[in-house]
C-alpha cells in the first residue's frame, strides 16, 4: 500500500501533491471496495488526463490493494502528531498481514 502511494507521486509534478494526496486519501480509506471504486472514479475523473501512468498504475495494481480497506490501517495516526503512535498502530495490520500473506512478510530485526 505504502509503496502504491509513493509510486503515485513519482508520476505527480511536485506542485500538486498536495491536492492530490487529498484527493487520493478517500480511495485508500474508503469503508469498503465500492466506496474505494466510486471514489477512484473520481480521482481518475479529475488527473487521469494529466497523469494516465498514475490511472494505469491504480488499475493494474487494484485486486492487490482491495485487500488492504479489510484491515485496521485507515486510522493509523488520527492526531498527526508522529510516528509513534502510528508504529503502534499497525501492529495488530502487520500481523494480519504476516497470517494473510504468509511467506511474504519477512521480519527485518527492528
Amino acid at each position: 500500500m505504502i509503496h502504491l502511494i509513493r509510486n503515485t507521486f513519482r508520476y505527480a509534478s511536485r506542485k500538486y501533491w498536495d491536492q492530490m494526496a487529498r484527493d487520493l486519501r478517500p480511495v485508500y480509506t474508503a469503508p469498503s471496495e465500492a466506496a474505494a471504486k466510486e471514489r477512484w472514479g473520481e480521482f481518475a475523473g479529475k488527473w487521469g488526463q494529466q497523469y494516465p501512468a498514475i490511472i494505469r498504475l491504480w488499475d493494474n495494481a487494484w485486486s492487490e490493494f482491495v485487500p488492504f480497506l479489510d484491515y485496521v490501517t485507515r486510522s493509523l495516526d488520527p492526531t498527526g502528531r508522529g510516528r509513534a503512535r502510528w508504529a503502534t498502530r499497525w501492529k495488530p495490520a502487520l500481523n494480519a498481514f504476516a497470517i494473510t500473506f504468509e511467506g511474504r512478510i519477512t521480519p527485518t530485526g527492528n
